[in-house]
């Protein structure tokens, strides 16, 4: 059984009608990309993050769940924000949006938005992305570049400041507290692994 399967049937208990039409979406959108790291379908990065918000930050608020499933496909795939609303509502499509990157910003300027926009989000919204770089940056030691790692990870961590900033008191403030909490240890463990590894430019890097 390879891993999209495993992860699809240990996900396939209790969910809600909306969130399984979240994770066809997701299933269906990704269809034909993969991750960076072999031939990993791309669907099992949106799962995982799925997965980790549910199991390990213990939310079950549907719009942060189909958030975590959908939060690529407009980005990364033909499905517009139209669709997530007139499918999902205004508040996942919310969600959503506040997780994609507009067309207009080019590449180089993409980190730079990131961190703007992660000082801006919703608190659902800072969950889901605290544990996207979070599972990203599982990936990363055996997918990239060594320049690509420290990048990657220098931008971690202002990412991680941005989503601090501004959090509010609301009902998802000690989730958003918890994820940020897991990111920043996933981001140490990372620093680290590089400096054992001896990558170049680690020993630098200070969380």
């Amino acid at each position: 059984m390879d891993i999209q399967k495993k992860l699809l049937k240990s996900l396939a208990v209790n969910i809600p009608f909306r969130v399984l039409d979240a994770q066809r979406l997701c299933l269906e959108a990704h269809r034909d990309q993969t991750r960076k790291r072999g031939n990993i379908p791309y669907s099992v990065h949106p799962l995982r993050v799925y997965t980790f918000i549910r199991e390990v930050i213990g939310v079950d608020d549907e719009a942060v769940l189909c958030g975590a499933l959908l939060h690529d496909v407009v980005e990364d795939t033909p499905c517009s924000l139209k669709q997530i609303e007139e499918q999902f509502g205004a508040r996942i499509a919310k969600v959503v949006e506040e997780l994609t990157i507009p067309d207009d910003i080019t590449r180089k300027e993409k980190g730079t938005a990131l961190i703007t926009m992660g000082k801006e989000m919703s608190n659902r919204s800072r969950i889901i992305k605290a544990v996207d770089r979070l599972d990203n940056l599982s990936d990363m030691l055996d997918s990239f570049s060594d320049g690509g790692k420290r990048f990657y990870t220098i931008e971690a961590i202002k990412l991680h400041k941005a989503l601090t900033m501004g959090l509010v008191v609301d009902e998802f403030h000690k989730h958003a507290v918890l994820a940020l909490g897991q990111l920043s240890a996933m981001i140490k463990a990372v620093i680290a692994e590089g400096r054992e590894r001896s990558i170049v430019g680690f020993h630098e890097i200070r969380m």
